[in-house]
């Protein structure tokens, strides 16, 4: 299939949505924090935009979801996919074969797929000090790839239904780069998808390596319950305050 260019969607934070004592004074750059979010396997970034409006009515944060560079039809014309971008092993993505064990594998374009979004995030001069990096299912696991990458290391990451893969690489690197970064983490005990377990041992390397670690699980599947979904804005708040 061919490759995509990576596009994102965008919603703006508003200045009169900012709580007075972070906005600029008159002259200076309106700098919003941003939240940069990233679909899962087989999804697009119109799967995450609704939370834009839903969570941040008041537009006090910058919103950018990117889409996956590589297209993908067997789920529909609009699929897109971070990994695998070869046929064999998207087949093997759909029926879910893939996607067992995946702590023993380290994908190219996993790596390329953090490489495209750190890009993206410094082409948009983002601040990452001011950036809560995230994102559903696999686009969880290429935000920590992403915030793996020297000179962007954001100030929050949200992992939703994400798990533990590249165990190796990323047990050598991730203490450097993210010892003291908040993580929200959530997982359901029932996902069909991901496994619980694999979660768990994603936290357990989240906590070995330093990072600020606030782990939900819930009985349920593989999405993101309105419950934790409402904890993304106190994290955008403390991150960006920090």
């Amino acid at each position: 299939m061919p490759r995509a260019a990576l596009e994102y969607a965008e919603r703006p934070a508003a200045p009169s949505g900012v709580p007075p004592g972070d906005r600029p004074r008159h002259g200076e750059p309106f700098s919003a924090p941003a939240i940069v979010l990233l679909h899962g396997f087989g999804a697009n970034a119109e799967d995450l935009y609704p939370l834009a409006d839903t969570l941040d009515p008041k537009q006090r944060c910058r919103w950018i979801l990117p889409n996956a560079p590589y297209a993908i039809t067997m789920f529909g014309p609009r699929s897109r996919a971070w990994f695998p971008r070869s046929e064999a092993e998207l087949e093997a993505a759909a029926t879910g074969v893939y996607f067992q064990n995946l702590r023993r594998r380290d994908p190219v374009a996993l790596r390329a797929a953090g490489d495209e979004v750190a890009g993206l995030c410094r082409s948009l001069e983002l601040p990452a000090d001011r950036t809560v990096l995230g994102g559903f299912s696999q686009g969880s696991m290429v935000a920590i790839e992403a915030a793996l990458r020297d000179g962007f290391r954001p100030a929050a990451l949200a992992v939703f239904s994400g798990a533990l893969i590249a165990e190796n690489r990323w047990g050598e690197r991730m203490p450097a780069a993210l010892a003291g970064v908040p993580v929200l983490q959530s997982h359901g005990t029932l996902d069909p998808i991901l496994p619980f377990a694999d979660a768990v041992a994603l936290s357990e390397l989240l906590q070995r390596s330093g990072t600020l670690l606030d782990f939900h699980h819930f009985e349920g599947g593989h999405t993101i319950p309105p419950e934790i979904a409402q904890l993304l804005m106190p994290l955008a708040a403390s991150a960006s305050s920090s």
